[in-house]
């Protein structure tokens, strides 16, 4: 039984490496067409990184500059609070 086992295996793999050295060509075919696949698909992969690359960075560019302005905003309200706690008269625009 063990012998008829190990013939059927061997079988199998002998009938295994010989479709696979007669169909050279085929696998030759399939490996071409992945890497034409690639080759075609990789601007687009590339391109579409950077596009999310540039987006990323102009999200956090107008998170910094919100920032920025509402620390201006809340300073110009703390001079104002300030300057109406004095008492003082507000500057006037034409200089007089």
């Amino acid at each position: 039984m063990q012998l008829l086992v190990v013939f059927l295996l061997c079988l199998v793999v002998s009938s295994a490496i010989y479709w696979t050295v007669t169909h050279f060509w085929l696998w030759l075919l399939v490996i071409g067409g992945l890497l034409l696949a690639v080759r075609l698909v990789w601007p687009m992969v590339r391109h579409r990184w950077e596009l999310h690359q540039v987006r990323s960075q102009r999200a956090r560019a107008m998170r910094r500059l919100d920032d920025i302005h509402q620390q201006a905003l809340s300073d110009v309200d703390e001079v104002v609070r300030r300057h109406d706690q004095a008492g003082g008269e507000p500057p006037s625009l034409t200089g007089k």
